[in-house]
């Protein structure tokens, strides 16, 4: 999956709008736009952006395998974790 993809699954799943992940992130609107659509390549600078805001999913966003125990983890780990929490199996929280 590319970085595009990957920012804008990290942005739902905090249900943020993409200004509010912009300023969060510290990169501008149009560049998260952008890159969410794939019409600009994702920079080096804005990915570490990314994972500066959010470290819990560096290594997914470098395609590194994650591992138990290691404080990493994926949008669908934690949409899977939603969905427990809903059933009253929670496995953790989540960390914006």
């Amino acid at each position: 999956m590319d970085e595009g993809k990957k920012i804008r699954q990290i942005r739902e799943l905090f249900d943020l709008s993409r200004q509010q992940f912009a300023d969060k992130v510290g990169i501008s609107v149009h560049t998260i736009h952008s890159t969410e659509l794939g019409r600009m390549k994702c920079s080096i600078e804005t990915l570490r952006a990314v994972q500066g805001a959010y470290p819990q999913f560096a290594k997914w966003l470098n395609e590194i395998p994650l591992e138990d125990g290691d404080g990493q983890t994926s949008p669908e780990i934690e949409e899977a974790r939603d969905r427990l929490k809903q059933t009253g199996t929670d496995t953790g929280s989540r960390s914006e």
